[in-house]
């Protein structure tokens, strides 16, 4: 082989697809996309009472695990992974940031992933965020939503467009900040705040952490007319990142 490794994700579909030919055809349709922030679809297994779709292996976990695990060294109270510097941390919701937008804009029809979440944010040996389970709304009955990143209207009426994405994006980038300031104080606390900055990059990355919040807090607007679009939330991010450099 070409020594890809390959990760397995039992879906629930109870029903909810009629054949093993409209299975077919949407994981096919899930396995073209080509987009270097969507975890490829490498194909599927189907029996009458399993599927499974089969995804590449991505090597470095998730992003939940990296930002909140305790099983990396040097990190006691569940800061996370001390590879996820600021700048990787930009990177991953930039890099997810497109990967979102590919789905809503550049896909026909458009495809939805309404169960956006940390755990959905895989990363790669090199720490780029790729986004994984989108498009099973389809073939699954019913996704198991993560409280605290469901938009209102989707947990409430069910109404679904692609501002639901959008809300749950806002509450990833909000993670990723939250997450950091944590990681922050108990760098200072430790008294080794110094090797987290350089004094001349201080300025920027504050400047860059205010602006990223910002966007999260319109993203997750409770109105979903006032939310960005993904495409929108692409240029805000490249923006920022282009006035640091």
């Amino acid at each position: 082989g070409n020594g890809v490794s390959i990760a397995v994700k039992k879906l629930e579909t109870l029903g909810r697809i009629r054949n093993q030919d409209e299975f077919e055809q949407e994981i096919g349709r899930l396995g073209s996309f080509r987009n270097p922030n969507l975890v490829p679809v490498q194909g599927y297994y189907w029996s009458s009472s399993m599927q499974s779709s089969l995804m590449e292996f991505v090597p470095n976990g998730n992003l939940y695990d990296n930002s909140h695990g305790l099983g990396y060294p040097g990190t006691s109270k569940g800061y996370g992974n001390p590879e996820l510097n600021w700048s990787r941390r930009f990177r991953i919701a930039l890099g997810i940031a497109r990967g979102l937008a590919y789905l809503h804009h550049d896909c026909k029809p458009q495809v939805l992933h309404l169960n956006m979440k940390s755990t959905n944010i895989l990363l790669d040996e090199n720490y780029s965020g790729q986004l994984s389970d989108f498009g099973l709304r389809k073939l699954l009955p019913k996704i198991h939503n993560a409280v605290g990143y469901v938009a209102p209207e989707l947990a409430q009426s069910s109404r679904i467009s692609d501002k639901c994405d959008v809300y749950s994006f806002g509450v990833v980038l909000m993670e990723l900040v939250v997450i950091l300031c944590e990681y922050v104080r108990s760098l200072i606390e430790r008294g080794s705040f110094s090797e987290c900055f350089d004094r001349n990059l201080r300025g920027f990355v504050e400047n860059e952490v205010v602006q990223v919040m910002k966007l999260g807090l319109i993203c997750t607007s409770e109105i979903p007319s006032r939310r960005p679009s993904m495409a929108e939330v692409v240029q805000v991010l490249e923006t920022v990142r282009n006035g640091s450099e």
